[in-house]
């Protein structure tokens, strides 16, 4: 047993982990920008900084194990202005469009500033500029606002396995860019998108649509397009789907999608889709009940069965059937 105080509050931890991952289990929240729970540790923002009884210099809470013994103190002056500083040189290229991109609302990078400052920025240097790009069908991207996190290639590359996309150039000039360079060359799951903090990578779906606060509701529901039953959230704005992204730790699919359960919702409100069953009646198919639907499919594979056998009957599964539907479907 591990026990360490964070902030005056005792914590007691079952087994060895970072002193961020047991502020967290103990409702303390410190801020970060590189920092996600799906990806592996990598320690670049330093906006977790901490102060530890008896080390002299502040440590990052994501790469630092708790020990026993530890007294951590999450926030102070002395904390609260590195992070100042650190939040001061990331805006010195980051462009301030919060009120056009599309991210505001729900940017880290926006609140840790709201929270911590600065007010004013003491630098007077140009800021680099980076076109967006329009090129891919899927994804815009605003390298302009990259803060070279790594979420976007750390989750591409360790977690979906694709390696579709990198940090290229130095220094001021590194940004994110895909393989392909205008467009991505990849199965567009998507899942990039999920794990970067500012608006850098962003939807063409709904660019420009919506804001975060517009949304009326949010439901977790599950993917109907296999039979895996990933978990899903779809955001609503006047009874039409907005969005629909994963949360993780929610469901086996743990916050990870593919495309077609990130982007293929536009089909719901599509006006091809049917809605109610059809019956051909003198050769034209007429709008019908599921009772009349399920007695007339029934009273025909009766016939057939008495008339041919039941070798004259076959049937299509689906994929997109749940995985008890299709095992029901197979002992016909």
């Amino acid at each position: 047993m591990i026990t360490i105080t964070i902030n005056g509050k005792n914590i007691k931890l079952d087994e060895p982990m970072s002193v961020l991952k047991a502020a967290g289990k103990a409702g303390i929240k410190i801020p970060t920008l590189c920092h996600h729970d799906a990806l592996e540790t990598y320690g670049g923002c330093r906006l977790c900084v901490v102060e530890v009884e008896r080390m002299p210099k502040l440590q990052n809470a994501c790469t630092l194990i708790a020990a026993d013994g530890m007294v951590i103190t999450t926030e102070s002056e002395v904390i609260s202005k590195v992070r100042r500083g650190i939040l001061e040189l990331l805006l010195i290229n980051h462009p301030l469009d919060c009120p056009y991109c599309d991210k505001a609302g729900e940017c880290e990078l926006q609140d840790l500033v709201d929270k911590y400052g600065p007010t004013v920025g003491r630098y007077t240097e140009i800021k680099r500029k980076v076109p967006a790009s329009h090129k891919d069908e899927i994804f815009v991207r605003n390298m302009d606002r990259c803060v070279v996190c790594t979420r976007c290639v750390r989750m591409c590359n360790k977690v979906q396995g694709a390696s579709a996309i990198d940090i290229i150039g130095r220094g001021n000039k590194s940004r994110m860019e895909p393989f392909s360079s205008a467009s991505f060359n990849c199965e567009y799951c998507g899942n990039c998108l999920s794990v970067c903090p500012v608006g850098a990578i962003l939807s063409r779906l709904y660019l420009h649509s919506f804001r975060p606060w517009q949304i009326d509701r949010e439901e977790e529901t599950v993917c109907s397009y296999c039979g895996v039953g990933c978990s899903v959230v779809v955001q609503v704005r006047d009874d039409s789907i907005k969005r629909v992204i994963p949360r993780f730790g929610l469901g086996l699919n743990n916050g990870l999608l593919c495309s077609r359960g990130r982007f293929g919702y536009e089909y719901i409100n599509s006006e091809e889709r049917l809605k109610e069953p059809l019956i051909r009646k003198n050769g034209k198919l007429e709008k019908s009940t599921w009772s009349e639907a399920i007695d007339f499919t029934a009273k025909k594979l009766t016939e057939i069965k008495n008339s041919h056998g039941g070798d004259a009957v076959a049937g299509i599964a689906s994929p997109r059937c749940t995985n008890e539907d299709n095992y029901v479907f197979q002992k016909f």
